[in-house]
This record gives structure tokens, C-alpha cells and sequence, in this order.
């Protein structure tokens, strides 16, 4: 519900968890859900950043 609320609006999401909790799938239906569909979307692993 949260996502479909969040999608249409131009807010930054930052979407934090535990490995394995579906962060990347979240961030990817935000995306899909979004006016920016048409835009690649970017993804920032911030752990592997030195």
C-alpha cells in the first residue's frame, strides 16, 4: 500500500533492510509505478561505495 502511495509523488524514497528482504524489488516497482517509467532507474548500493 505504502508503494502506491509513494510512486506517483516526486519524493526521493530511500528504502533501507536486511539483505534478502526485497529492497531491489521495492525499488523497482516504485520505479515501474512512477511518472519517471521512461527514465532508466539508478540503484546505489551504498556498501560497496569505498
Amino acid at each position: 500500500k505504502q508503494i502506491a502511495v509513494t510512486a506517483p509523488t516526486e519524493a526521493w524514497v530511500l528504502i533501507t533492510g536486511e539483505n534478502g528482504t526485497g529492497k531491489e524489488l521495492v525499488a523497482r516497482t516504485i520505479h515501474q509505478l512512477s511518472s519517471r517509467v521512461d527514465y532508466p532507474l539508478i540503484d546505489v548500493h551504498c556498501a560497496s561505495i569505498p
